[in-house]
C-alpha cells in the first residue's frame, strides 16, 4: 500500500493585470481553511509543493501545524506540468503534494477517480490500488472542528 495525499492550494487572491499569476498569495479565508484541513490530516512524511506563492503559503501553514515536516519545491507540481507519469516517478509514501487545478483533477481522472478538487481539498489515495481513500474539503473539516469544540464545552 502506497498512501499519498494530493492537495489543491487554498483560496488565492483574484487574478489581476498588476500582479503575475505566480505571485498571487492566499486570502485570509484561504489561510483559515488550510489551518482547518491541517487538523484533519495525518502527519505527512514530506511536503512537495508547486513553486507558486499560493502553493508555497499552503505548504508553510501545513508544515507549521505539524512542526518539522520538510518542505520541498517541486517544479513538476507547477501549473501545466503535473501528470500521472510524473507523479508516479516522484512517489514518496506518506507525502503531501500541493498543486493546482485542472492538473489535479486530470491526474485523478487518469486514475478513474472523478472528484472536484475545490481550493484546500485533499484527496488521500492508495496509489497501488488506484483507489480514493478519502476526500477532505475545508467545509467538512471546519464542521468537524466546530462539532468537537461544541461537544467539549
Amino acid at each position: 500500500m502506497v498512501i499519498i495525499m494530493l492537495m489543491r492550494h487554498g483560496k488565492a487572491e483574484p487574478k489581476s493585470e498588476s500582479k503575475p499569476d505566480e505571485e498571487r498569495g492566499l486570502t485570509e479565508e484561504g489561510r483559515r481553511e488550510i489551518k482547518a484541513v491541517a487538523k484533519c490530516l495525518t502527519r505527512p512524511s514530506i511536503i512537495y509543493t508547486s513553486p507558486l506563492k499560493r502553493a508555497m503559503e499552503t505548504a508553510s501553514i501545513i508544515a507549521e501545524f505539524f512542526k518539522n515536516v520538510r518542505v520541498e519545491k517541486a517544479d513538476f507540481l507547477a501549473p501545466g506540468k503535473l501528470n500521472l507519469g510524473v507523479l508516479l516517478e516522484s512517489v514518496h509514501p506518506g507525502a503531501l503534494y500541493i498543486s493546482h487545478n485542472p492538473q489535479l483533477e486530470e491526474v485523478l481522472g487518469e486514475l478513474k477517480i472523478n472528484v472536484e478538487m475545490k481550493p484546500a481539498s485533499v484527496a488521500i489515495l492508495d496509489l497501488m490500488k488506484r483507489k480514493l481513500i478519502a476526500l477532505l474539503n475545508p467545509s467538512f473539516c471546519i464542521e468537524c472542528e466546530r462539532a468537537l469544540t461544541d461537544s467539549s464545552e
